[in-house]
């Protein structure tokens, strides 16, 4: 192999201009291939100090001393891309900035660089250390290294956005005490996770963080825990029991969704929202306690579920439609002061024998109580059929009061 000397020539990098750079060559069998290039004006495009778009060639790129910002996925799948030098005066680097550039071997991070976007530097393998990790400014941002047992090094203030995404063989993961956020789908189909240490520091479990972690049993939440993200913990079926800290406020769509084994789950009275099927699917899930602030249980939220027995709490408003769909307690009283009851609420639980009504109640969706075995339903005093029937368009519940009565 042999390496020609500098030249200069035209490259066209558009049907519309044209532009004379630098560039290295090597001729392998009479065929040049540019392997790395002089960076030229026109490879950058600026607004007000913002790196946008790179239009150059990869290689060793050296970005020009006016721009204080890196942008949104400006490099990503630049694999090309060998080494990056940052002039001082960057201070942010976006989202997905270098996401992809997997030969990238070699960036400087200024010290005044203050945020650094989830994804900024996943997929960068040729920045993995001898463990490893990619880690920039502090964030692990992907993970390269042997499965098992993983010690993620002190340091480290957070874990991103899906820095461990399907390490199937991972084990285990003791996080440092510096850790605190760890960033959506971050254990995504870890499917051999058995334990995990959190720190204390680490504020909220966000969307899909152990999403089908099916190996996972049982989970230690720090205090400073305050909310549940969507999917949090789906489909993680051996999951038996898990404590909520006081302070929880939020509880995620699906954020227990497809926990078959989960047996027990303790809501502090902080958690004033739970997400859409939250709790679906949670087929030993027999009993549990509603916070007493809460005003909404959503749609699906114990779809499919195994509840056998129900309190709703008096702060309760509404209902969402399929809410209870396929449970099986016998008996429901609705609280005074919850108006709505959505369609299939409490559709094909077949244990249901009874139910009472507030007079608070102003409308109940179709399907509502479809396939329940009622023998008994309880109206507000005063209230009569009609009312029922006004509540109730469809006549349903009116006519299974009317074979209850005679």
């Amino acid at each position: 192999m042999k390496k020609e000397n500098t030249d200069r020539s035209v490259i066209k990098l558009d049907t519309k201009r044209s532009v004379t750079r630098a560039f290295e060559t090597i001729v392998i069998k009479n065929e040049v291939l540019v392997t790395a290039s002089v960076s030229c004006p026109d490879d950058y495009v600026i607004e007000n100090g913002k790196l946008i778009e790179y239009r150059g060639l990869g290689g060793d790129v050296v970005i020009p001393e006016n721009v204080t910002s890196i942008g949104d996925s400006v490099f990503e799948w630049w694999i090309s891309l060998t080494s990056i030098a940052l002039p001082k005066n960057v201070t942010s680097i976006g989202v997905g900035a270098f996401h992809g550039c997997k030969d990238l071997t070699s960036i400087n991070l200024p010290e005044g660089v203050t945020s650094i976007g989830h994804s900024a530097f996943r997929g960068c393998e040729g920045l993995a250390d001898s463990d490893g990790f990619v880690i920039v400014g502090g964030q692990l941002f992907d993970y390269y290294g042997p499965d098992g047992d993983v010690v993620v090094p002190n340091g480290v203030t957070s874990v991103g956005k899906e820095a461990f995404q399907y390490c199937s063989s991972l084990t285990s993961i003791n996080l440092p005490k510096s850790v605190t956020s760890i960033g959506d789908w971050a254990f995504q189909d870890c499917t051999s996770l058995t334990s995990i240490t959190l720190p204390d520091g680490v504020t909220s479990i966000e969307d899909g963080t152990f999403y089908h972690c099916k190996s996972l049993m049982g989970i230690t939440l720090p205090d400073s825990v305050t909310k549940i993200g969507n999917g949090a913990f789906y489909n993680c079926e051996n999951l038996t029991s898990i404590t909520l800290p006081y302070g929880v406020t939020s509880i995620g769509n699906n954020a227990f969704s497809g926990c078959e084994s989960l047996t027990s789950i303790d809501l502090p009275e902080s958690v004033a929202s739970i997400g859409c099927g939250a709790f679906s699917s949670c087929r030993s899930l027999t009993s549990i306690v509603l916070p007493k602030g809460l005003t909404r249980i959503e749609n699906y939220t114990f779809f499919f579920g195994m509840l056998t027995s129900l309190t709703l709490p008096e702060s309760l408003t509404s209902i969402g439609e399929e809410a209870f769909a396929h449970c099986d307690f016998s008996d429901v009283t609705i609280p005074e002061g919850l108006t709505s009851i959505g369609e299939r609420a409490f559709y094909l639980c077949f244990g249901l024998t009874s139910i009472t009504f507030p007079s608070s109640l102003t409308r109940i969706g179709k399907e509502a109580f479809f396939g329940c075995n009622l023998e008994s339903i309880c109206l507000p005093q005063g209230k009569d059929r009609d009312w029922l029937k006004e509540i109730d368009p469809t006549g349903e519940l009116a006519n299974i009061y009317d074979r209850i009565s005679h």
